[in-house]
């Protein structure tokens, strides 16, 4: 019997390292800690966004681009939709704790989808660069 090859698959699902996947995504809180320790108030938010994105798109890069990963663009939207659920968790515990009030929390919701969506876009393109590294290297199955 032929299998059919689809976008994605149960087997390809499974075989994902999904700590390297949830590490990488955590990475990306690091721009919440600038923000804890007031780095993003030094810098100003725009220059400090602006660097954040960069440090984080090419940490994903070089790590997920010099790996031995199968599946590099799956695991960099994978990566970046997985900061976005990080992020939108960390601001819905404390936003109310911070505001006082759970008033903002509708608003919160409104942006679950763009933020997620956002995020698998940066993760595309970040995969995209990592499998070119990959076969620059020599990784010609690189998907």
């Amino acid at each position: 019997m032929t299998r059919v090859r689809t976008l994605l698959d149960m087997e390809e699902l499974k075989s994902l390292n999904w700590p390297f996947i949830l590490g990488l995504g955590a990475l990306g809180l690091v721009g919440q800690l600038g923000h804890l320790i007031g780095v993003a108030n030094a810098m100003g938010e725009a220059p400090f966004a602006i660097v954040h994105a960069a440090v984080v798109s090419v940490a994903w890069i070089v790590l997920v681009g010099f790996s031995t990963n199968k599946t590099p663009i799956l695991t960099s939207v994978l990566a970046a939709m997985a900061y976005g659920v990080y992020t939108i968790v960390i601001g819905a515990t404390v936003l109310p704790i911070t505001t006082g009030g759970f008033e903002s929390l509708s608003t919160m919701a409104i942006a679950i989808l763009p933020v997620i969506g956002t995020n698998a876009a940066w993760g595309l393109i970040t995969g995209l660069i990592a499998r070119g590294i990959q076969t620059m290297r020599g990784r010609k199955e690189a998907r």
